[in-house]
């Protein structure tokens, strides 16, 4: 028997290491854009959730502190009906009242708390003249956005 040490190619083992080498510096390219993507899609969510807080702010501020119809309370006419506010998961609404039904709002929920603040020269004999209004927006149960307002009379 005669064995012909002049084949060229590669062995099992050389084929086996090369694929190992490749797969490690494959890893190290794509690595860096699978993560980047990552935080792309947080930073759209941060966003999102940035401007679901602001528009919510935006509707109670416009609202007086005071209630115009003292004989129906919990109508969200005035900032004080809104302590207590929330939205869950997928029932976010838009500033005209309606349900936004798009499936990339669907994992965030806002909730409110309004409270009364005195002010330094301000006595108990008078009711408050601010309310510190906070409209938390989370995304899967993770806070995202906490805004906090002052609103006066």
């Amino acid at each position: 028997m005669t064995y012909c040490r002049n084949k060229t190619g590669f062995t099992v083992i050389e084929a086996m290491l090369a694929a190992v080498i490749l797969a490690i510096a494959a890893a190290g390219v794509i690595l860096p854009f699978s993560s980047g993507a990552s935080l792309e899609a947080e930073g759209v969510r941060l966003a999102q959730a940035a401007a679901l807080a602001s528009n919510l702010m935006e509707k109670i501020a416009s609202k007086p502190i005071t209630d115009p119809d003292t004989q129906t309370a919990g109508d969200y006419d005035d900032v004080k009906d809104y302590d207590g506010y929330e939205e869950s998961q997928g029932q976010i609404k838009d500033p005209a009242g309606d349900l936004i039904t798009s499936s990339e709002y669907a994992p965030f929920s806002r909730q409110v708390t309004c409270d009364d603040v005195r002010l330094a020269q301000q006595s108990d004999l008078f009711s408050p003249t601010c309310v510190q209004v906070t409209v938390t927006v989370a995304y899967n149960g993770r806070t995202m956005a906490t805004l906090t307002r002052l609103v006066s009379k």
